[in-house]
């Protein structure tokens, strides 16, 4: 008798020690918990949404149409950083720095990705030498670069949900490889003057060739000798002018053969040099800054359309 209660208190305890550890393992992993990924940075929030599963979060940082170089972290953000699974920064804003020294601190256990870090990202050098570190992703070829690399964060994080987040990759992959085969270098043999040299990205993979550019970014003050080198490049009739612009909902674009009065420039820069590109029958671009929408794949298929429209 005193056996057979032994074994069932015996019993009793391996059956509630294999429960504890069972919710131990559970509070440190459980498959059916979604990711927390978070966006230091705005304009490819679309894109990232079709890799998510149902349960999965997306956070962005400041949101759609904010420039990520004048965004400033606030409690309810650093909050949702020390809570993410994965962290995608652009390497370079001060929030970037910010959340890197959160994460030497210990304060943030997520998954960091530095999209500068990427091996094979595509970054274009500028006519001074300078490498263009802006908007990389708004080459479409990067792009799947930085889908690629998050997906495959996601998975290990996730491996359950492994198939269904290359399946969706998959998906994004089809659509910008084909855009890539019937558009790169569709201008090659094009030079290009830019107001800023965060439009090169948009550009570069079709071809354009940078001679000239105003500004690095569009915090900084054009110079006057800047200025006049892009109008004096512009009397070159194979230099189109690349112009930032702060929405693209019309079909309408700042150019000799169009009325581009619908549009709003970016800058009173983006104005001037759209209207000297004009005076001398120069083809116009305009671009819409990477971080102004939720989805670059849109912004690129409207530089696409503007580009083609002069393409013979």
């Amino acid at each position: 008798m005193n056996r057979n209660l032994l074994l069932g208190a015996l019993v009793v305890v391996l059956v509630a020690l294999l429960g504890l550890i069972i919710v131990l393992y559970r509070g440190v992993y459980t498959p059916s918990e979604g990711l927390t990924i978070v966006l230091l940075f705005p304009g490819i929030q679309k894109e990232v949404s079709r890799l998510l599963s149902s349960d999965d979060k997306l956070y962005v940082i400041g949101g759609a149409g904010v420039d990520p170089h004048e965004l400033q972290l606030s409690p309810s953000d650093i909050e949702m950083i020390r809570r993410a699974n994965i962290v995608l920064s652009m390497g370079h804003t001060h929030v970037d720095e910010q959340v890197e020294s959160m994460i030497k601190r210990g304060e943030v256990k997520a998954r960091f990705i530095n999209v500068l870090e990427i091996k094979g990202l595509i970054l274009p050098r500028l006519p001074d030498g300078k490498i263009n570190i802006h908007e990389p992703y708004y080459d479409p070829r990067n792009l799947i670069l930085i889908l690629e690399v998050l997906v495959d964060e996601m998975s290990r994080l996730r491996p359950e949900k492994r198939d269904y987040y290359y399946s969706r990759l998959s998906e994004v992959r089809s659509e910008v490889e084909e855009l890539i085969s019937r558009y790169s270098g569709i201008l090659k043999g094009y030079n290009a003057v830019l107001t800023t040299a965060e439009l090169q990205p948009a550009v570069a993979w079709l071809g354009l060739n940078v001679v000239s550019y105003i500004v690095w970014d569009t915090h900084e003050t054009p110079k006057a000798s800047a200025i006049e080198e892009a109008i004096r490049a512009l009397d070159d009739s194979n230099v189109i002018a690349v112009v930032a612009i702060i929405d693209h909902e019309h079909d309408h674009i700042h150019n000799h053969e169009h009325d581009h009065g619908s549009h709003r420039f970016m800058t009173i820069l983006d104005k001037m040099i759209a209207e000297e590109a004009n005076a001398r029958g120069r083809i116009v671009i305009g671009v819409p800054p990477g971080w102004a929408g939720e989805s670059i794949l849109e912004s690129i298929r409207h530089v696409i359309l503007h580009a083609t429209m002069h393409h013979k």
